[in-house]
Formats: structure tokens, C-alpha cells, sequence
């Protein structure tokens, strides 16, 4: 009798064993609409999961309807949900404010920050032989800003902000065949968002010859958004760095989240040299972006990026449960000590909130700016090394 039980516990034992080595953890990733160029960025993000987890860590894509939708899921959704969206997304539904008017849930005190994705940037691109250098230069151009997206509403705004509303011809014609349009001189030029490198501003300069449009300090501060530099060389014969302005997004979770924020975290971080050799916009996100992130950052990614040593100015974020008087001390001397982490800061100060309008209610990049970039390197001339300049806020040493 000894002897069986002896067994039976045995074959009890090997295959609780076996059935923890094969545990797989699940997370639904919400981003964006299945044509999206952040679709696809999701897509190489579970890949990049699964391959760090060795497999047990399984990403599954959730197709989205815009950034509002994905916010307002995480006040219903579990332990396993992430989601992208901007920053100041989230501070407007924490704040019951804009678009989350009368819509408040105190869940949405419970969003916390993982990691960045690549920023959805503006893009104003001129034919080689158009002679504009500024913006006051439009005058009398033809420019295409095409309709519905984000890019279409922001090169509304900044046109406007700039006095050349009235001065400017508007084509009449679909984002989608603006190359085809620049080309065959049907316009003087376009304007696109989307993480950089751009696919169509790519295929522009390549076949065509194009010059980005650099924005001022103040027309920057103007737009209220997020300084942001295109390095020289990212599309061909671009010589020179192009100024100009972003809006940053985030791959967020919830307080519900336990250490798989922390290995989701990590896995991001330690695939993505792989992730760049598939997507070149990869190569425009670092730690330095980190300084984007207003609110909370989740205690799982926080641990993460006090190992490495990330540039965070200050960490808000509550110990995992478990880590106790560890976790905290971790956290708290990291906010004290920022220079541990390299860093010179600057006393009282934080993330500028940037102003979010109506146009965030669906933040969608601009059709020419979706799909994958394997291959476009060579052509382009890109060397990776994309900077978010935050204008001396966190100075790494």
C-alpha cells in the first residue's frame, strides 16, 4: 500500500512539474486597427515576447478602434490587458475631462506605464525643386494633408498656427496617393504622420527628391507638443538633422498586472536590436523616451529600469506585492537620487502636460505611414540613432 501511494505520488508530482515547465502566461495586447502601422508594430512585440519567454509568455493582438476605446477598456478589463495610447490620454481620463467627460471610473487611477513605442511624428515634405524652406515659404503652394487622421488635423492646426491657413492650396486628393501626386507634380508637397522612418516619405525621397520642413523653437512651442529630431540621413538626401514635433505613445497596463509587467518589460527591452532588423522605427525608441511618460509606471517596469539604470528622473510607482520594504526602498531611492542613474536634475520639475484635443478621440497614423519596413534601410540611408529631445530635461551622463 506504502509502496503505491509512494507511486501515485510520484506520477502526481512529475506531472504537476511537467505542467508548470509548460505553464504558458497570456496577455491581450490592444494597440490600433488591423491596417495600422501599430498593428504591426504589436504583431513583431508578441513575436519579440515570445521569443525572450522562451514561449511561455504568449502576446495575442486585439484590434482596436483608437486610442479612447483602449483607455476606456482598462476600467473593465483584467490582469492581463495592455494597451497603447498617448500619455495624455490618460491624464484626461484620470481628470474626467475632454472626451472622458462624464465617463470617469476610478479604475483609470490604476493605469500604469510599461514601456514606449515609437511616436507617431509629423512629417512636412516638400519637392526638392519647390524652393520652401519655412513654412512662411507655402505661400502659393499646393499641399496635400489628406482627411480623418491625425497627421490631416495636426497639419490643419499648424498651418493655421503659422499664418499660411488662407495662403496654402489644399489638394483635393486621398493620403494614400500622395507620392504618386508629388511626383507627377500634382502638388508641391505633403503632410504625414507616422513613426519615422515613413514608408511614404521613403518612397518620396527616393523617387522623387524631397525636403523636410524644420520647425522652429517657438513654432514648437506653439504646437504644445513634444520636440522631437529626425537624424540626418533617415531618408535619402536628407543631410541635415529636421526638427520637428511628436506625440509620444505608450504601452500601458494596469495596477492588476503582477511581475508580468516586469518580464513583459524586459523582453521589450532585450529583443529590441531584433525588432529593428525587421522595423527601422525601432531604432527611434530608447530610454531616453521614458521622459514622455507622465503619471505612474508600473512597479514591475519600474524594478526593470532601475536594473538597467534608465534615465527616470523620478519613478512613481508602489513596490510589488512581495518585494516589501525592498520594493519601496528601490523606488524611493531612485526619486531622491537621480543621479545614480547619471542624471542632472532639475529641482521641481516634470513632464510638461502637452494640450490634447478633440483630434485624440481616434488617434489613427496617416495611411502611407502603415505596414512594415523590412529592407527600406539601404534604401534610405537610415543609421537608426532616433533622439527624443525633451530640451535638457533628463541629461544623461
Amino acid at each position: 500500500m506504502n509502496k503505491s501511494f509512494a507511486a501515485l505520488a510520484g506520477v502526481v508530482m512529475l506531472a504537476v512539474a511537467t505542467t508548470g515547465a509548460n505553464a504558458q502566461t497570456r496577455i491581450t495586447y490592444k494597440s490600433a486597427k488591423s491596417t495600422s502601422s501599430y498593428y504591426q508594430m504589436g504583431v513583431q512585440i508578441a513575436e519579440a515576447v515570445k521569443a525572450a519567454s522562451d514561449g511561455k509568455l504568449i502576446v495575442t493582438l486585439e484590434e482596436s478602434q483608437g486610442s479612447v476605446q483602449n483607455v476606456m477598456d482598462a476600467a473593465r478589463r483584467g490582469a492581463d490587458y495592455v494597451f497603447t495610447t498617448p500619455p495624455a490620454l490618460v491624464g484626461l481620463a484620470q481628470a474626467g475631462k475632454a472626451m472622458f467627460k462624464d465617463k470617469g471610473n476610478p479604475r483609470f487611477d490604476d493605469i500604469r506605464a510599461l514601456f514606449p513605442i515609437p511616436s507617431l511624428t509629423m512629417h512636412f515634405v516638400m519637392r526638392a525643386d519647390s524652393g520652401v524652406k519655412s513654412f512662411a515659404d507655402l505661400a502659393g503652394k499646393k499641399l496635400l494633408i489628406g482627411k480623418g487622421s491625425f497627421g490631416a488635423s495636426e497639419g490643419a492646426k499648424y498651418l493655421k498656427l503659422f499664418g499660411v491657413e488662407d495662403k496654402v492650396e489644399l489638394a483635393n486628393v486621398e493620403l494614400n496617393n500622395a507620392v504618386a501626386a508629388l511626383k507627377n507634380g500634382q502638388i508641391d508637397g505633403f503632410v504625414t504622420a507616422g513613426s519615422y522612418p515613413a514608408p511614404n516619405v521613403i518612397e518620396a525621397a527616393a523617387g522623387t527628391g524631397v525636403m523636410l520642413l524644420s520647425l522652429t523653437d517657438e513654432q514648437i512651442a506653439q504646437t504644445k507638443r513634444t520636440r522631437l529630431v529626425i537624424p540626418a540621413g533617415t531618408y535619402a538626401g536628407q543631410d541635415q538633422d529636421v526638427v520637428t514635433t511628436s506625440l509620444p505613445v505608450v504601452a500601458y497596463a494596469t495596477t492588476q498586472m503582477d511581475d508580468d509587467a516586469y518580464a513583459l518589460t524586459k523582453a521589450f527591452w532585450s529583443q529590441r536590436s531584433k525588432m529593428i532588423e525587421g522595423a527601422a522605427w525601432w531604432a527611434g525608441v530608447s530610454t531616453q523616451m521614458l521622459a514622455n511618460i507622465e503619471g505612474k509606471i508600473h512597479p514591475g517596469a519600474a524594478r526593470y529600469y532601475t536594473e538597467i539604470g534608465a534615465p527616470l528622473a523620478i519613478i512613481t510607482a508602489e513596490p510589488l506585492a512581495g518585494t516589501g520594504d525592498r520594493g519601496r526602498a528601490d523606488l524611493d531611492r531612485v526619486s531622491s537620487r537621480p543621479d545614480l542613474l547619471g542624471i542632472d536634475p532639475e529641482p521641481g520639475q516634470s513632464p510638461a502636460a502637452h494640450a490634447a484635443g478633440s483630434a485624440l478621440g481616434d488617434v489613427r497614423p496617416d495611411p502611407g505611414a502603415c505596414g512594415a519596413i523590412r529592407g527600406h534601410r539601404a534604401r534610405s540611408g537610415w543609421h537608426g540613432g532616433g533622439r527624443m529631445d525633451r530640451r535638457a530635461r533628463d541629461r544623461t551622463g
